[in-house]
């Protein structure tokens, strides 16, 4: 697909973050929130080496993976489902967001920069907007102080034995560690391991 043909369809669906010519965060997560288009990034992504892609390939992944069978005992109708919807949803939309080039004229398929970059997005969504490492660096200044001001006797910070306030201390990032990864189980749209066809 040409660059202005992209552009048009890019300004519909707002797939380009202004100014940057990559996706936003947010039209990565919107793409991404699709098992099929997250299977074909994953496997393209797994055999990067051997692009471009014929679409039939990735045809008899993902109707493979669908069916729990292996590549070759997909049937000819689940592979024709399987099809229509690549070529006329999923692909179209991943070209648009600028993490795949796919021609419809050859089916062929590339893997852009963006789709790698893809990958640590999956590990939240922006719905979590926690500043974690601020967190971490809190507690973390909020400990220095209660373990210097127990250093040098200073009070009321400095009262309780070492074993206290090592206590406290721990118990304090075991409790935001908990958060932090309720937050993200909570929030994430990681792939679970499901993008794998059937070995039979």
């Amino acid at each position: 697909m040409n660059s202005k043909t992209r552009s048009i369809r890019e300004g519909t669906i707002g797939a380009i973050a202004e100014g940057t010519g990559r996706p936003s965060r947010q039209d990565i997560f919107d793409v991404l929130r699709n098992r099929r288009r997250q299977c074909i990034i994953e496997y393209l992504q797994q055999n990067e080496g051997d692009g471009p892609f014929e679409l039939g390939e990735l045809v008899e992944y993902v109707t493979a993976l669908e069916a729990d069978a292996a590549p070759r005992e997909s049937t000819p109708v689940e592979r024709k489902r399987v099809y229509n919807a690549l070529r006329q949803t999923h692909l179209p939309k991943l070209d648009d967001a600028g993490m795949i080039t796919y021609d419809p004229e050859t089916n062929r398929i590339g893997l852009e920069t963006a789709a790698r970059d893809a990958q640590r997005y999956l590990q939240y969504t922006p719905g979590s907007a926690i500043p974690w490492h601020t967190c971490y660096l809190g507690v973390s200044v909020a400990a220095a102080v209660v373990i210097g001001a127990h250093w040098f006797e200073i009070s009321p910070l400095g009262g309780g034995s070492g074993g206290t306030i090592a206590g406290v201390v721990l118990a304090a990032f075991v409790v935001v560690a908990i958060i932090h990864a309720v937050d993200t189980l909570t929030n994430s749209i990681r792939l679970d391991g499901r993008c794998e066809p059937s070995k039979r």
